[in-house]
Protein backbone atom coordinates (compact mmCIF):
# COMPACT_ATOMS: atom_id res chain seq x y z
CA UNK A 1 0.00 0.00 0.00
CA UNK A 2 0.74 3.80 -0.64
CA UNK A 3 2.63 5.21 2.42
CA UNK A 4 1.04 8.29 2.56
CA UNK A 5 -2.74 9.45 1.99
CA UNK A 6 -3.66 12.78 -0.20
CA UNK A 7 -7.17 14.71 0.27
CA UNK A 8 -9.15 13.99 -2.17
CA UNK A 9 -9.17 15.74 -5.65
CA UNK A 10 -12.65 16.68 -6.44
CA UNK A 11 -13.31 17.89 -10.28
CA UNK A 12 -15.84 18.17 -12.43
CA UNK A 13 -18.49 21.12 -13.40
CA UNK A 14 -18.38 22.35 -9.92
CA UNK A 15 -15.01 21.45 -9.03
CA UNK A 16 -11.36 23.63 -9.88
CA UNK A 17 -10.37 22.80 -13.24
CA UNK A 18 -7.21 20.31 -12.61
CA UNK A 19 -3.85 20.16 -14.56
CA UNK A 20 -2.73 16.68 -15.65
CA UNK A 21 1.53 16.64 -16.54
CA UNK A 22 2.22 14.20 -18.82
CA UNK A 23 5.94 12.75 -18.27
CA UNK A 24 7.74 8.77 -19.25
CA UNK A 25 10.85 7.33 -20.32
CA UNK A 26 11.31 5.13 -23.09
CA UNK A 27 14.88 3.85 -22.36
CA UNK A 28 17.50 4.03 -19.39
CA UNK A 29 18.97 6.91 -21.01
CA UNK A 30 16.70 9.10 -20.41
CA UNK A 31 15.42 8.33 -16.98
CA UNK A 32 17.08 10.80 -14.76
CA UNK A 33 16.12 13.00 -16.91
CA UNK A 34 12.41 12.19 -16.10
CA UNK A 35 13.69 12.36 -12.65
CA UNK A 36 14.79 15.57 -12.80
CA UNK A 37 11.08 16.87 -14.30
CA UNK A 38 9.63 15.43 -11.78
CA UNK A 39 11.05 16.44 -9.11
CA UNK A 40 10.92 20.07 -10.66
CA UNK A 41 7.76 20.43 -11.57
CA UNK A 42 5.78 18.92 -8.69
CA UNK A 43 7.15 22.17 -6.87
CA UNK A 44 3.88 23.85 -5.82
CA UNK A 45 4.96 27.14 -7.68
CA UNK A 46 3.82 24.92 -11.13
CA UNK A 47 0.16 24.18 -9.29
CA UNK A 48 0.07 20.42 -10.99
CA UNK A 49 -2.55 18.29 -9.94
CA UNK A 50 -2.10 14.69 -11.83
CA UNK A 51 1.03 13.52 -13.21
CA UNK A 52 0.79 10.66 -15.83
CA UNK A 53 3.85 8.34 -16.18
CA UNK A 54 3.80 6.88 -19.98
CA UNK A 55 6.63 5.45 -19.63
CA UNK A 56 7.33 2.59 -22.17
CA UNK A 57 10.88 1.40 -20.26
CA UNK A 58 10.47 -1.28 -17.76
CA UNK A 59 11.62 -0.96 -13.93
CA UNK A 60 11.42 -2.07 -10.67
CA UNK A 61 8.38 -0.97 -9.27
CA UNK A 62 10.13 1.59 -6.64
CA UNK A 63 11.65 3.08 -10.28
CA UNK A 64 8.38 4.12 -11.82
CA UNK A 65 7.68 7.43 -12.30
CA UNK A 66 4.14 6.50 -10.57
CA UNK A 67 5.58 4.95 -7.64
CA UNK A 68 8.04 8.09 -7.10
CA UNK A 69 4.85 10.65 -7.84
CA UNK A 70 2.92 9.25 -4.78
CA UNK A 71 5.85 8.45 -2.41
CA UNK A 72 7.75 11.65 -3.17
CA UNK A 73 5.80 14.18 -4.22
CA UNK A 74 2.13 16.21 -3.21
CA UNK A 75 0.90 15.32 -6.76
CA UNK A 76 -1.42 12.21 -7.96
CA UNK A 77 -0.32 9.86 -9.90
CA UNK A 78 -1.85 8.87 -13.21
CA UNK A 79 -1.06 5.60 -15.62
CA UNK A 80 -1.79 3.57 -18.67
CA UNK A 81 -1.44 0.05 -17.36
CA UNK A 82 -0.91 -1.06 -21.12
CA UNK A 83 2.20 0.08 -21.70
CA UNK A 84 3.06 -2.12 -18.85
CA UNK A 85 2.44 -5.41 -20.31
CA UNK A 86 3.21 -5.35 -24.03
CA UNK A 87 4.91 -8.73 -24.76
CA UNK A 88 8.23 -8.82 -27.31
CA UNK A 89 6.11 -9.65 -30.31
CA UNK A 90 3.42 -7.44 -30.10
CA UNK A 91 0.36 -8.84 -27.86
CA UNK A 92 -1.17 -9.00 -24.65
CA UNK A 93 -2.25 -10.81 -21.88
CA UNK A 94 -5.58 -10.51 -19.63
CA UNK A 95 -3.82 -12.11 -16.51
CA UNK A 96 -1.04 -9.66 -16.43
CA UNK A 97 -3.12 -6.46 -17.46
CA UNK A 98 -5.19 -7.19 -14.05
CA UNK A 99 -2.10 -7.71 -12.25
CA UNK A 100 -0.69 -4.55 -13.03
CA UNK A 101 -3.99 -2.74 -12.96
CA UNK A 102 -4.00 -4.28 -8.90
CA UNK A 103 -0.80 -3.40 -8.27
CA UNK A 104 -1.36 0.77 -9.43
CA UNK A 105 -4.90 0.83 -7.69
CA UNK A 106 -3.61 -0.60 -4.41
CA UNK A 107 -0.41 1.62 -4.29
CA UNK A 108 -2.04 4.54 -4.36
CA UNK A 109 -2.85 5.55 -8.45
CA UNK A 110 -5.46 7.91 -8.77
CA UNK A 111 -6.31 7.36 -12.02
CA UNK A 112 -6.06 4.59 -14.61
CA UNK A 113 -6.39 4.77 -18.34
CA UNK A 114 -8.05 1.78 -20.07
CA UNK A 115 -7.89 1.55 -24.10
CA UNK A 116 -11.63 -0.33 -23.98
CA UNK A 117 -13.20 0.48 -27.31
CA UNK A 118 -11.39 -0.79 -30.03
CA UNK A 119 -13.65 -3.11 -32.52
CA UNK A 120 -12.88 -4.44 -35.63
CA UNK A 121 -15.85 -2.05 -37.16
CA UNK A 122 -14.04 0.75 -35.68
CA UNK A 123 -10.58 -0.17 -37.87
CA UNK A 124 -12.82 -1.29 -40.88
CA UNK A 125 -13.91 2.48 -40.86
CA UNK A 126 -10.72 3.81 -40.32
CA UNK A 127 -8.84 2.55 -42.96
CA UNK A 128 -10.08 5.46 -45.32
CA UNK A 129 -8.79 8.28 -42.94
CA UNK A 130 -5.72 10.17 -43.66
CA UNK A 131 -3.97 8.96 -40.73
CA UNK A 132 -5.86 5.77 -39.38
CA UNK A 133 -5.27 5.91 -35.71
CA UNK A 134 -2.86 8.22 -33.77
CA UNK A 135 -3.43 6.50 -30.05
CA UNK A 136 -0.09 4.87 -29.11
CA UNK A 137 -2.35 2.89 -26.07
CA UNK A 138 -5.07 2.31 -28.62
CA UNK A 139 -2.64 1.20 -31.07
CA UNK A 140 -1.13 -1.22 -29.24
CA UNK A 141 -4.83 -2.75 -28.13
CA UNK A 142 -4.99 -2.38 -31.68
CA UNK A 143 -1.97 -4.29 -32.64
CA UNK A 144 -3.29 -7.44 -30.20
CA UNK A 145 -6.78 -7.94 -31.70
CA UNK A 146 -4.75 -8.30 -35.60
CA UNK A 147 -1.73 -10.76 -34.15
CA UNK A 148 -4.15 -12.53 -31.97
CA UNK A 149 -7.19 -11.87 -34.46
CA UNK A 150 -9.24 -11.46 -31.81
CA UNK A 151 -13.01 -10.27 -31.92
CA UNK A 152 -13.08 -8.17 -29.00
CA UNK A 153 -10.23 -6.11 -27.22
CA UNK A 154 -8.42 -7.24 -24.28
CA UNK A 155 -10.12 -5.37 -22.04
CA UNK A 156 -13.94 -6.44 -22.54
CA UNK A 157 -13.24 -9.95 -21.19
CA UNK A 158 -11.96 -8.72 -18.09
CA UNK A 159 -14.00 -5.37 -18.15
CA UNK A 160 -15.62 -6.26 -14.70
CA UNK A 161 -12.80 -7.56 -12.77
CA UNK A 162 -10.90 -3.70 -13.63
CA UNK A 163 -13.89 -2.07 -12.05
CA UNK A 164 -13.68 -4.34 -9.13
CA UNK A 165 -10.52 -3.86 -8.45
CA UNK A 166 -10.25 -0.11 -9.20
CA UNK A 167 -13.82 0.32 -7.06
CA UNK A 168 -12.22 -1.32 -3.76
CA UNK A 169 -9.68 1.43 -3.98
CA UNK A 170 -11.54 4.29 -5.11
CA UNK A 171 -9.14 4.29 -8.02
CA UNK A 172 -10.74 6.28 -11.19
CA UNK A 173 -11.24 5.11 -14.58
CA UNK A 174 -10.33 7.43 -17.54
CA UNK A 175 -11.81 5.59 -21.17
CA UNK A 176 -8.87 6.40 -23.35
CA UNK A 177 -9.71 7.46 -26.86
CA UNK A 178 -8.18 5.07 -29.34
CA UNK A 179 -9.60 6.51 -32.78
CA UNK A 180 -9.39 9.71 -31.61
CA UNK A 181 -8.52 11.60 -34.90
CA UNK A 182 -4.89 12.56 -35.54
CA UNK A 183 -5.90 15.55 -38.09
CA UNK A 184 -8.74 17.58 -38.51
CA UNK A 185 -9.90 16.46 -41.91
CA UNK A 186 -10.63 13.32 -39.95
CA UNK A 187 -12.23 14.61 -37.24
CA UNK A 188 -15.75 13.41 -35.98
CA UNK A 189 -15.69 10.99 -39.29
CA UNK A 190 -17.51 7.65 -38.45
CA UNK A 191 -14.96 5.88 -36.75
CA UNK A 192 -14.38 8.40 -34.33
CA UNK A 193 -18.58 8.74 -33.39
CA UNK A 194 -18.82 4.84 -33.57
CA UNK A 195 -16.12 4.56 -30.85
CA UNK A 196 -17.25 8.23 -28.66
CA UNK A 197 -20.88 5.77 -28.71
CA UNK A 198 -18.86 2.61 -27.52
CA UNK A 199 -17.39 5.28 -24.70
CA UNK A 200 -20.38 6.50 -23.66
CA UNK A 201 -22.12 3.37 -23.13
CA UNK A 202 -18.78 1.58 -21.34
CA UNK A 203 -18.86 4.74 -18.91
CA UNK A 204 -22.76 4.83 -18.40
CA UNK A 205 -21.79 0.84 -17.35
CA UNK A 206 -19.04 1.87 -14.75
CA UNK A 207 -21.01 4.45 -13.49
CA UNK A 208 -23.34 1.88 -12.37
CA UNK A 209 -21.17 -0.49 -11.18
CA UNK A 210 -20.65 2.49 -9.03
CA UNK A 211 -17.14 3.31 -9.97
CA UNK A 212 -16.16 7.29 -11.04
CA UNK A 213 -15.28 7.99 -14.61
CA UNK A 214 -13.82 10.26 -17.26
CA UNK A 215 -13.78 10.22 -21.04
CA UNK A 216 -11.10 10.96 -22.95
CA UNK A 217 -11.71 12.96 -26.12
CA UNK A 218 -11.35 14.01 -29.21
CA UNK A 219 -7.64 14.39 -30.67
CA UNK A 220 -7.44 16.71 -33.73
CA UNK A 221 -10.15 18.65 -34.08
CA UNK A 222 -11.69 22.27 -35.77
CA UNK A 223 -13.14 24.85 -33.82
CA UNK A 224 -16.66 24.06 -35.20
CA UNK A 225 -16.09 20.53 -34.43
CA UNK A 226 -15.28 20.98 -30.90
CA UNK A 227 -18.42 22.80 -30.52
CA UNK A 228 -20.67 19.93 -32.60
CA UNK A 229 -18.72 17.61 -30.49
CA UNK A 230 -19.76 19.62 -27.22
CA UNK A 231 -23.28 19.38 -28.19
CA UNK A 232 -22.95 15.78 -27.63
CA UNK A 233 -21.07 15.33 -24.55
CA UNK A 234 -23.01 17.33 -22.90
CA UNK A 235 -26.41 14.99 -22.75
CA UNK A 236 -24.39 13.12 -20.30
CA UNK A 237 -22.76 14.11 -17.11
CA UNK A 238 -19.11 12.46 -16.87
CA UNK A 239 -16.25 14.37 -16.22
CA UNK A 240 -14.31 15.29 -19.41
CA UNK A 241 -10.30 15.08 -20.09
CA UNK A 242 -9.44 17.20 -23.39
CA UNK A 243 -7.22 15.48 -25.48
CA UNK A 244 -6.10 18.86 -26.68
CA UNK A 245 -7.71 19.07 -28.78
CA UNK A 246 -5.72 20.58 -31.05
CA UNK A 247 -7.91 22.89 -33.59
CA UNK A 248 -5.48 22.82 -36.72
CA UNK A 249 -2.50 20.60 -37.64
CA UNK A 250 -0.30 23.64 -38.45
CA UNK A 251 1.22 24.48 -35.75
CA UNK A 252 4.05 23.61 -35.61
CA UNK A 253 6.48 24.08 -32.60
CA UNK A 254 3.08 26.42 -31.22
CA UNK A 255 1.30 22.87 -30.47
CA UNK A 256 1.18 24.19 -26.96
CA UNK A 257 -0.97 27.62 -28.18
CA UNK A 258 -3.28 25.88 -30.26
CA UNK A 259 -4.14 22.87 -27.90
CA UNK A 260 -4.91 25.67 -25.44
CA UNK A 261 -7.29 27.53 -27.70
CA UNK A 262 -9.05 24.45 -28.35
CA UNK A 263 -8.70 23.07 -24.32
CA UNK A 264 -10.58 27.13 -23.83
CA UNK A 265 -13.47 25.96 -26.92
CA UNK A 266 -14.64 23.20 -24.80
CA UNK A 267 -14.48 24.62 -21.59
CA UNK A 268 -16.32 27.34 -22.31
CA UNK A 269 -19.20 24.85 -23.44
CA UNK A 270 -18.93 22.94 -19.82
CA UNK A 271 -17.07 20.56 -21.14
CA UNK A 272 -13.26 20.33 -19.68
CA UNK A 273 -12.45 19.07 -15.94
CA UNK A 274 -8.72 18.01 -16.43
CA UNK A 275 -6.42 19.69 -18.89
CA UNK A 276 -3.62 17.51 -20.12
CA UNK A 277 -0.81 19.41 -21.11
CA UNK A 278 0.50 19.76 -24.26
CA UNK A 279 3.70 21.11 -24.90
CA UNK A 280 4.78 23.45 -28.33
CA UNK A 281 7.80 20.25 -28.53
CA UNK A 282 3.99 17.69 -29.14
CA UNK A 283 4.83 16.91 -32.73
CA UNK A 284 8.69 17.60 -33.34
CA UNK A 285 9.51 13.94 -32.89
CA UNK A 286 11.75 14.52 -29.54
CA UNK A 287 10.92 14.28 -25.93
CA UNK A 288 9.81 17.76 -23.98
CA UNK A 289 12.30 19.80 -22.86
CA UNK A 290 12.38 21.55 -19.35
CA UNK A 291 11.75 24.59 -20.48
CA UNK A 292 9.12 23.75 -23.10
CA UNK A 293 7.12 21.84 -20.38
CA UNK A 294 7.69 25.17 -18.25
CA UNK A 295 6.33 27.20 -20.95
CA UNK A 296 3.21 24.96 -21.37
CA UNK A 297 2.64 24.64 -17.47
CA UNK A 298 2.33 28.54 -17.50
CA UNK A 299 -0.15 28.81 -20.41
CA UNK A 300 -2.57 26.35 -18.61
CA UNK A 301 -2.15 27.99 -15.87
CA UNK A 302 -4.02 31.19 -17.15
CA UNK A 303 -6.24 29.06 -19.25
CA UNK A 304 -7.20 27.22 -15.86
CA UNK A 305 -7.74 30.50 -14.07
CA UNK A 306 -9.84 31.47 -17.00
CA UNK A 307 -12.08 28.75 -16.88
CA UNK A 308 -12.78 28.85 -13.59
CA UNK A 309 -13.64 32.80 -13.35
CA UNK A 310 -17.05 31.40 -14.40
CA UNK A 311 -17.17 28.03 -13.45
CA UNK A 312 -16.60 28.53 -10.09
CA UNK A 313 -16.40 32.00 -9.49
CA UNK A 314 -12.71 32.46 -8.59
CA UNK A 315 -12.52 36.51 -9.27
CA UNK A 316 -11.03 37.30 -6.11
CA UNK A 317 -7.67 37.77 -8.11
CA UNK A 318 -8.84 39.47 -10.84
CA UNK A 319 -10.61 42.12 -8.33
CA UNK A 320 -7.30 42.71 -6.83
CA UNK A 321 -5.36 43.32 -9.79
CA UNK A 322 -8.24 46.30 -11.23
CA UNK A 323 -7.93 48.24 -7.74
CA UNK A 324 -4.28 48.08 -7.87
CA UNK A 325 -4.46 49.09 -11.18
CA UNK A 326 -6.98 51.95 -10.54
CA UNK A 327 -5.65 52.61 -6.83
CA UNK A 328 -1.87 53.40 -8.72
CA UNK A 329 -3.12 55.34 -11.78
CA UNK A 330 -1.27 52.91 -14.26
CA UNK A 331 -1.91 49.73 -16.08
CA UNK A 332 1.77 48.02 -14.86
CA UNK A 333 0.84 45.96 -12.05
CA UNK A 334 3.82 45.18 -11.14
CA UNK A 335 4.91 48.43 -9.69
CA UNK A 336 3.88 52.02 -9.52
CA UNK A 337 5.05 53.40 -12.81
CA UNK A 338 3.00 55.08 -15.40
CA UNK A 339 2.07 53.70 -18.44
CA UNK A 340 4.65 55.25 -21.48
CA UNK A 341 2.81 54.33 -23.93
CA UNK A 342 -0.14 56.06 -22.97
CA UNK A 343 1.84 59.22 -21.85
CA UNK A 344 -0.39 61.99 -20.40
CA UNK A 345 -3.61 60.40 -22.18
CA UNK A 346 -3.78 57.02 -20.09
CA UNK A 347 -7.23 56.70 -18.70
CA UNK A 348 -6.44 55.54 -15.70
CA UNK A 349 -4.71 59.16 -14.69
CA UNK A 350 -7.91 61.42 -15.39
CA UNK A 351 -8.89 63.10 -12.67
CA UNK A 352 -12.33 63.62 -12.89
CA UNK A 353 -14.83 61.15 -10.87
CA UNK A 354 -17.17 59.37 -12.09
CA UNK A 355 -20.91 59.97 -10.65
Amino acid sequence: MHSKTLKPCFFGSKSPTRLNLLLGFNDDKTRSIEYEKLEFFSQDVFSIDFIADLSLYQVKTEDTLWHRVINQTDCYAATVPIYNIVSPNGTLCEKRLLDVIQEHAESGVAIISIHCTPTLTMLKLAKSRIIPFASRGGGIVIRDMILRRRNDNVFLSIIDEIINICSKYNTILSIGSSFRSGSIIDALDEAYMEELKVQLHLAEYIKKKGNKVIIETPGHVSAQGIHKLCDILLRYSFSIMPLGPMPTDIAFAEDDTAAVIGAAIMASRGCADILSIVTADEHLGGVPSLASIERAISKYNVLRHIIDIDKIESKSKDSEVSWKRRNNQSCNYSDQEHCIRCGNHCPLRIKSEVQ
